[in-house]
């Protein structure tokens, strides 16, 4: 194997890695309370996945951010915090 291939291979895993630490630096300012911090980290995340072709990690990263979201919205419109889908939430875009 060439050393090219080695390093690609390193940079990969170094990105691998990195997806991870954000979804745990999510799931740690989401324990703590820090909603907005927890759905900016979520979607770095989605980000990076989506980047290293990642499936399974984005899908759980924009679910933990949309139920974030959700009770963000449902804190202000409660009639939102039980719509299935964002849309259902009368089309908003964003966070209120």
């Amino acid at each position: 194997m060439g050393k090219a291939y080695i390093e690609s291979r390193l940079e990969e895993t170094e990105g691998h890695l990195e997806l991870l630490d954000l979804m745990e630096l999510g799931t740690r300012r989401e324990e703590s309370g820090d909603r907005d911090g927890a759905i900016e980290a979520y979607k770095e995340a989605r980000k990076k996945a989506a980047a290293l072709y990642d499936a399974d990690i984005k899908a759980e990263a924009l679910e933990k951010q949309a139920a974030l979201e959700a009770q963000i919205v449902g804190k202000y419109l409660p009639d939102c915090a039980k719509a299935v889908k964002w849309s259902d939430c009368g089309g908003m875009s964003g966070r209120v």
